[in-house]
């Protein structure tokens, strides 16, 4: 049977029509169902929120399709929830009574003259089940495994999340997620080496097989002014400084919500995971660049004094060429 001509595409607020009832449970009518919600209590948000909660996930989700090679929104959803959902693109979860069944919620499409309709839907079989564990115990106890149905693995995009950044140095490198980048976080991995390391190293191998005649130069770095500092209290464990530090408890409950926020934000899935320790050597480099005339007089006291005679002695040369 050939398949009917879709014209456009229809993004509505709710679930709409051409589910199979008996298969199926529109989450759209579940939530707009009075009777069904007076029953279970815990089944508590309104249509209202829920379209919200799925407009979110139809757009976020839309971001990835448009960039893929798929055909059709349904099917690239369903064969791919399982990367969508951990980076946060598919945010039914958001609703505490979707949470338990997030990984079972399917996206149904329907064609009716041209245009095709989007639902979500949960089988009625596992929606049944879950209503009567949730009569029982609480949400967050409820636990329905997923298995994987092995007809929908056919054709998964491996590239979706393809655009990934590497940070070295200063500079951020901007590359696909190719299998050979595969091969090299797999090799990183193997050798217990950071990605940024591993590339600085292939960066190394490359200028000495392809030689540049020309000498890359730069501006001495402030820190090259700095003199050496005395390890006499440090210690020391496999070439990092440990040091323990106090601060405010709400500094740091303020602290571990912006890490866990950031790491969990889609945009940030492939880049390294944010740590206090990370942290503090941004915060710290951040300062010491920002603040340079305070770091030079009290990292490099001889450094600065030299700088501040020179600085003397130009003032005093330009004052007598203007008086000449």
């Amino acid at each position: 049977m050939a398949r009917e001509k879709v014209e456009k595409t229809e993004i509505s607020r709710y679930d709409t029509e051409g589910v199979n009832q008996k298969k199926y449970v529109s989450l759209g009518k579940a939530f707009a169902n009075k009777a069904f919600k007076q029953q279970n209590p815990w089944f508590k948000h309104t249509d209202g929120e829920y379209a919200r909660v799925r407009q979110e996930t139809i757009k976020r989700v839309k971001t990835h399709f448009e960039n893929s090679k798929w055909a059709d929104f349904e099917d690239f959803y369903n064969c791919n929830r399982i990367y969508l959902i951990p980076l946060g693109d598919i945010t039914f979860g958001d609703l505490p009574e979707l949470k338990p069944i997030i990984y079972h919620i399917e996206c149904f499409a329907y064609v009716k003259n041209g245009t095709k309709f989007y639902s979500f839907v949960v089988d009625r079989k596992i929606f049944t089940k879950f209503v009567a564990l949730a009569q029982k115990i609480p949400l967050d106890k409820i636990e329905i495994p997923f298995a994987e149905d092995p007809k929908l693995n056919y054709g998964r995009d491996m590239n979706l999340y393809r655009k990934i950044q590497v940070a070295i140095g200063k500079n951020r490198i901007y590359t696909d997620q190719t299998p050979l980048i595969d091969k090299l976080d797999f090799w990183c991995q193997t050798n217990k080496i950071d990605r940024t390391e591993a590339l600085g190293r292939a960066i190394e191998l490359l200028f000495e097989k392809y030689p540049l005649d020309k000498p890359l130069e730069r501006e001495p770095d402030f820190f090259d002014l700095l003199p050496p500092i005395s390890m006499k209290d440090i210690v020391q464990k496999d070439g990092v400084c440990q040091q323990q530090i106090e601060m405010p408890t709400m500094v740091y409950a303020r602290l571990r919500d912006i890490f866990s926020n950031y790491n969990r934000a889609p945009e940030n899935g492939n880049k390294p995971k944010l740590e206090l320790s990370k942290f503090f050597l941004m915060a710290t480099k951040y300062f010491l660049d920002n603040n340079k005339a305070w770091t030079l007089r009290y990292g490099n006291p001889e450094m600065y004094a030299e700088l501040k005679k020179q600085i003397e002695q130009t003032k005093k040369d330009l004052e007598r060429a203007n008086q000449t």
